[in-house]
């Protein structure tokens, strides 16, 4: 069972058919290989399932939004490395230049994990937590430099590191001297 996750219900009825019930979504799979999706959300459908063990590991996988009983919150699974990748709810309290930044992560210890867990995420991973930011709430959008600015991991060149505005999703680059927001991430 994924981390954090519930099904409501699973019904299987003399019909074969199963009803899984998530919050207020209703998915009726039928004996036909037919579904009904009731309810208003977004939806993932995945390839047909004939056990009802994976439909619902299916039914359990997070949502990028949804908190962890730990704390952080889903994000999504990692362009990077593939994995599921929990995100802190809130950005650390101060803006921090790079090597700050990087410092800070390794030695970050919190929501039960020991040091070492969380990191400041890749260009890739950080582009992800904006295209996802509404649902994961909490980041700096006011256009405000540096706080909208976050630092990714990932090198440009020597001197500077990858970053992205929050407010438009612009990426480009800062000077490690430089100061950036900084949102730590566990996969």
């Amino acid at each position: 069972m994924a981390e954090g996750s519930t099904i409501t219900q699973v019904v299987v009825d003399d019909s074969a058919v199963i009803t899984v019930v998530r919050g207020r979504i209703r998915v009726k799979f039928n004996a036909n290989g037919g579904i009904d999706v009731y309810g208003y959300a977004p939806v993932t459908l995945h390839a047909p399932v004939n056990d009802i063990a994976r439909l619902q590991q299916v039914m359990t996988e997070p949502q990028v939004g949804d908190r962890m009983e730990d704390g952080t919150i889903f994000g999504g699974i990692s362009p990077d490395t593939n994995k599921p990748m929990y995100v802190r709810p809130v950005d650390e309290s101060l803006t921090m230049k790079w090597k700050q930044a990087m410092d800070y992560a390794v030695g970050f210890e919190g929501h039960g994990k020991p040091v070492g867990t969380f990191r400041v995420p890749t260009d890739r991973e950080l582009n992800m937590l904006f295209q996802n930011r509404a649902k994961i709430g909490g980041f700096n959008v006011s256009r405000s430099y540096p706080a909208e600015w976050y630092w990714s991991s990932s090198p440009y060149d020597y001197d500077n590191r990858k970053v992205q505005s929050f407010y438009d999703g612009f990426q480009d680059r800062n000077c490690k001297v430089n100061h950036s927001s900084v949102r730590l991430v566990r996969s």
